[in-house]
Formats: C-alpha cells, structure tokens, sequence
C-alpha cells in the first residue's frame, strides 16, 4: 500500500510540473503576440534572412524586366521642341554643353523638361519651374514621352546632313604656285550627288586670274566622319597681266578639271574641307596649259 501511494504522490509531482511549464510557455507566446505579431520574426536564421532577402532581390529584378518589356518600344526624339518626364530619381543640370561646366540645378523625379535645342550629345532644356540648363544625351535617354514610352534618341549622324540642301564654303591654297582664295555654293541633289558653283581669285607675281567653274561631285559615303569625294567640272578663267612689270593682252580661256578631296565634320553644320583639282587650259596656242591646286577651307551646310 505505501508503495502505492509513493506512486501515486510521484506521478502527482510530474504532473504539476508539467502543467507549471504549460502555463509559462503561454505566457510567453501571449506576450510575443502582443502587439498582433510573433516574435519569431526576429530570432530568424541569418540563412533565413539571406534566402529572404535573395527572394526580394528575384522579385525586384522580374518586376525592373516586366518595366523594361512593357517600355520596349520607344518613341524617337525630334529636332523639334518636345517635352518628357524624368523616370529616374534626378537630372543634373548644367550652365553649357559640356561636363566641364558646374551644375547649378537638379531636376527630380516626376517633373517635366522642354527640349529647345541639340548641340552634339548635349541638350537644351527647360524645367517646369523655368531653369535653363544643358543635359547629356543618355540622362535625357532614360525620359518618357507623353504617351508614356522612353525617349529615343538618334546618334548625331553626318549623313543627316544631306536632308539639307544647300552649302557654301571659303577655301584657300595653291594654284601652280600662286595663292589662290576661292568660295562656292553647292546644291544636293542627293546625299550620294551635288553641284557647285566655285569663284576664285588666283595671284600670280606676274599676272591675276579670275576662275569661275561648276562641278559635279559623287560622295560615295555621306556617313563617314571623313567622307571622301570626286568631282568634275568646267569653267573659264581670266587672266590680266601686271602691265607695271610684263606687257601682254588679257586672255580669257576655257577650263577643265577633275579632282578627288574629302570632308571632315567637326560638328552638326560645319566640316573642313580638302580638295586637289588637276586644271586643264584650252588655249588658242598650239598647246594646251595645265595647272594643279590644293585647296583646304571651312564649309557649312543650311
């Protein structure tokens, strides 16, 4: 019988116990949740945190490609004055087109730019709250149009301009010896073809000349930064001796020529040209004159 009884007092103790140890854990979890969250959160694993952060960083990631699927198509920036949106937290403003000069102003994200006007990769632009100011080309790449698209914004191409019609130029060089100054107008018939129309002053130490010739000019590769040409043409040249040291009559000839040159743009209106033009002079002798220039000048298209 007492061992019974010493039983059944042990197995009352065990019990006690474990309904004591109940009652504390509950206390815990009651004031773990007290303000309507566990705990646990906190005493995650650094794996736990790690993988969690990793899941954060996948989902991120699928949302910037999902923006960047829906905003593939673009819409293209024109010469003309255009307003966009900044996508990106800011946009530094600058006083003049280049890195050089300081930034006076930062543009955030949300406000609206006017375009005015391109100069190389750098844009003219104008903030809502009437700050003027230079911008690079590829903050001004990561805008949105009106409609919503990312801007788009074209290379600075040289062949661009060919949709211009008309250019003229002032070259000066060497004609057989004597300094020669010329000056042209040129149509373009196409970005490949043109005409020109050359005046030019030759001075000799004998003699003047005046030229007037029109040409024909192939440029196989408008594109190219240095754009290699051919041309041909015909004219007529004047030649007045200096009566002071030479006494002969005025003579007034027929010319023609061909020549090879190139051009080299420097920005989006003006290049340096650079020619050589082999000269043929149809006389009323018995022989024909000829006659080589060089020629290097600045040239502009409007």
């Amino acid at each position: 019988m007492d061992r019974i009884n010493k039983y059944m007092l042990r197995l009352c103790l065990v019990v006690a116990l474990v309904m004591n140890a109940s009652v504390v854990v509950a206390d815990e979890t009651q004031k773990n949740s007290l303000f309507g969250f566990s705990m646990d959160w906190f005493e995650d694993s650094p794996s736990d945190i790690e993988q969690s952060e990793q899941e954060q960083l996948t989902e991120d990631t699928s949302n910037s490609d999902a923006l960047d699927a829906e905003q593939l198509e673009q819409t293209t920036l024109d010469d003309s004055s255009q307003r966009v949106t900044i996508a990106e937290p800011y946009i530094e403003f600058h006083t003049g087109p280049g890195r050089g000069y300081p930034v006076f102003y930062v543009a955030k994200r949300g406000e609206s730019l006017e375009i005015i006007k391109r100069k190389t990769d750098w844009f003219k632009v104008v903030a809502a709250k009437g700050q003027t100011g230079w911008v690079k080309r590829r903050h001004l790449e990561k805008t949105l149009a009106p409609n919503g698209q990312l801007v788009a914004i074209t290379e600075a191409k040289y062949d661009d301009f060919t949709s211009r019609k008309w250019e003229v130029g002032v070259l000066s060089g060497q004609f057989e010896g004597a300094t020669v100054n010329s000056m042209y107008v040129g149509y373009l018939f196409t970005e490949n073809l043109s005409t020109e129309l050359w005046f030019s002053q030759i001075l000799g130490d004998y003699s003047e000349s005046r030229m007037v010739n029109i040409n024909l000019v192939h440029q196989p590769f408008p594109s190219w930064v240095v754009s290699p040409f051919v041309t041909i043409g015909t004219g007529g040249i004047w030649t007045e001796p200096k009566t002071s040291l030479v006494k002969s009559d005025d003579r007034n000839d027929q010319t023609a020529h061909y020549g090879l040159g190139a051009r080299v743009y420097i920005t989006e209106r003006y290049f340096i040209r650079l020619e050589y033009k082999d000269y043929v002079v149809f006389t009323d002798r018995n022989e024909n004159d000829s006659g080589e220039e060089w020629k290097i000048g600045l040239s502009v298209f409007f």
